[in-house]
């Protein structure tokens, strides 16, 4: 099929015939190997290294770069789908009865892990999910147009069509909260894409600042004053900077300015008080960007709750021990023998007191039963061989596996409760 009057696209991801090209330009009967295409999910939350690797990736051999797969998902909202293939008298179709499993299974786990102590409703915690993809989806733009090389992306994906939550849209093809806000702002042909790394730091610490304009042939040659700010809680303004962004005049058909330029890049040191701060960019004159702004969080150690109470630490964890003495938290060993007549607060290593096993864990009930807390920093702990929770004091142990994020990927929430005392808790946990 010839392509009028752009090109055709053939997805030869993973394909070891190099001989085979990526595109056909108008007129042309043969495949041209004269495009990159590649597709990439990294891992979510998104690390800084993952961002990095979407601004930076380069096409084979320097070719312009088709990134022909990128997206960052939300949860399926079980609920809703629920109610609207009962609405549609369509609840015996297979989708319905598969969707209903999933929601049933659900409101099990609703029940057992006591989620209403933490969402009101049970489709709340989706509607909290489907909020969140907006904010990821900037994330994934942000990188894919701060990249100079990227020429063209297919993004995952437009609806939630094989049952799961890669689309903008649902099954039902309503949009999720925030997703247009997200895509026009992401896709807008004049925008700043600002990035703060690490997007949680101490008071006292430095944050790495970056600003890159991506700009698609709007600017006209000329000078065009920018000013950056950084603007925390009570509008305190941690930082001001202003420079001038120069778009050189074109001297031929080929001296192409790039898709996106970095144009600020600075280690800013914060010391204002804790709460969440935002880096901005915008034009003075002359230019109407989108985007140019971007969040990061700062916390004052001083801010943490004390620790009066003495943590007894069970097993051989020298780490663990140095970290609380430095943070002022007395610690002692665990003894074996009779409970104490005191509650303890027990801190379990990742690995069991000699001699392990039966031995150790029965010691360590024995306290449980007491009245003791114990909280275990790992689940290393619980493995025997190939059971991975063959010592957990559960009688229902379950079993432990890894859940990679990806396109797919979890919501984690966290409960209003004494362990997390001093932290944002009661809902759905923050990247």
């Amino acid at each position: 099929t010839m392509a009028s009057p752009a090109f055709v696209a053939y997805a030869k991801q993973g394909s070891s015939d190099l001989a085979v090209g990526t595109l056909s330009n108008p007129g042309s009967p043969v495949w041209e190997d004269t495009l990159s295409d590649q597709h990439d999910y990294p891992r979510v939350p998104c690390t800084a290294g993952g961002i990095n690797n979407v601004r930076t990736r380069t096409g084979v051999k320097g070719q312009p770069l088709f990134f022909s797969e990128y997206g960052i998902g939300s949860a399926v909202d079980l609920w809703r789908a629920a109610r609207h293939f009962e609405q549609e008298h369509a609840e015996g179709s297979e989708d319905a009865q598969y969707l209903r499993d999933k929601l049933d299974r659900f409101l099990a786990d609703w029940k057992d892990w006591r989620l209403d102590e933490t969402f009101a409703r049970p489709e709340d915690f989706f509607m909290a999910s489907l909020k969140k993809m907006a904010g990821q989806r900037t994330l994934c733009l942000n990188a894919i147009r701060s990249n100079p090389n990227i020429v063209a992306h297919n993004l995952t994906g437009a609806n939630d069509h094989v049952l799961c939550g890669e689309g903008l849209t649902t099954l039902f093809r309503e949009l999720k909260p925030g997703t247009i806000d997200a895509i026009f702002d992401g896709w807008y042909p004049l925008r700043w894409c600002l990035f703060a790394e690490s997007a949680h730091i101490a008071k006292g610490g430095t944050v790495h600042l970056e600003a890159v304009l991506a700009n698609e042939d709007v600017l006209a040659p000329g000078d065009y004053p920018a000013h950056l700010q950084v603007i925390g809680p009570r509008m305190t303004r941690a930082m001001e900077r202003t420079f001038t962004v120069t778009i050189p005049p074109r001297t031929g058909a080929t001296n192409e300015p790039p898709f996106a330029k970095l144009w600020f890049s600075e280690d800013v040191a914060i010391n204002g008080p804790a709460g969440e701060y935002t880096f901005l960019a915008t034009f003075e004159r002359g230019a109407a960007a989108a985007g140019g702004s971007t969040t990061f969080y700062v916390s004052d150690p001083a801010d943490l709750p004390s620790v009066s109470a003495e943590a007894v630490l069970w097993g051989d964890d020298p780490k663990t021990a140095q970290w609380l003495t430095a943070h002022g938290v007395h610690t002692r060993s665990f003894v074996p023998g009779a409970p104490s007549a005191k509650r303890e607060v027990i801190l379990a290593a990742p690995k069991a007191p000699a001699p392990g096993g039966a031995a150790a864990f029965r010691e360590l009930a024995a306290r449980m039963a007491a009245g003791s807390t114990v909280v275990f920093l790992s689940p290393e702990v619980f493995a025997q061989g190939d059971r991975p929770t063959a010592w957990l004091p559960l009688k229902e142990k379950g079993t432990a596996k890894p859940i990679r994020g990806w396109l797919y990927l979890k919501d984690e929430w966290s409960k209003a409760h004494p362990i997390f005392d001093g932290l944002p808790s009661g809902g759905l946990m923050d990247y």
